[in-house]
């Protein structure tokens, strides 16, 4: 109930990565082709159900467009009904494991904002949730019974720190992009494209 609809899918476009980059010049992100290529197999391994793929970890100062970043690609692949704001959780909302593992069966994309620190044990669930893994819990007023959750989820992280992985083997299943601070000017997400352009860039990406 909390999933929206995706945006209209635009027909008779460039199926290559020239489709892609309309929707990357949009974001506060390195132009250079070699940045946009990997971004742009990053955006195409979304589409692609039930395999691992790396966590996005996008790195910046205050103001440099991080959020905005990762509310744009969850928005385009996997929309929801309520607030912006909601686009985005936060770990230190998130109490335990298993409070991770609905997040993971609720959304497709499970990105993080504005983190300082993940926790070892959170750093264990994130590695099972990129490559694949099960959850196993006794169900509620029984004895025998199994709750099964489990499968793939992409991931993702904001953060202005720039050691917020620690242990290597979450470390070793990330992509991290650093990305410069925006001006002055462009700090508002209306300041950083027109609705109509966003519009259209992600009809694109689709």
């Amino acid at each position: 109930e909390s999933r929206a609809p995706l945006p209209e899918i635009a027909t008779g476009l460039d199926p290559g990565i020239n489709g892609v980059l309309p929707f990357l010049g949009l974001l506060n992100i390195d132009q250079t082709p070699g940045t946009q290529a990997i971004l742009a197999g990053y955006l195409v391994s979304l589409f692609v159900p039930y395999i691992p793929r790396v966590a996005l970890v996008v790195e910046g100062d205050h103001g440099s467009g991080k959020t905005t970043i990762h509310r744009n690609i969850k928005y385009t692949i996997d929309p929801v009904k309520h607030s912006e704001n909601a686009y985005l959780q936060q770990l230190s909302s998130i109490g335990s494991e298993s409070d991770l593992w609905l997040q993971a069966h609720k959304e497709y994309l499970v990105y993080m904002d504005n983190e300082s620190k993940v926790k070892d044990e959170v750093s264990d669930s994130l590695c099972r949730l990129i490559t694949g893994g099960v959850r196993e819990k006794r169900q509620l007023y029984s004895d025998l019974d199994v709750v099964v959750t489990g499968g793939h989820r992409p991931l993702g992280l904001n953060t202005i720190e720039s050691n917020l992985i620690r242990k290597n083997d979450l470390h070793s299943r990330v992509l991290t992009v650093r990305v410069p601070p925006l001006p002055p000017i462009s700090r508002t997400e209306a300041g950083l494209k027109s609705e109509h352009e966003m519009e259209t860039a992600l009809k694109q990406v689709q």
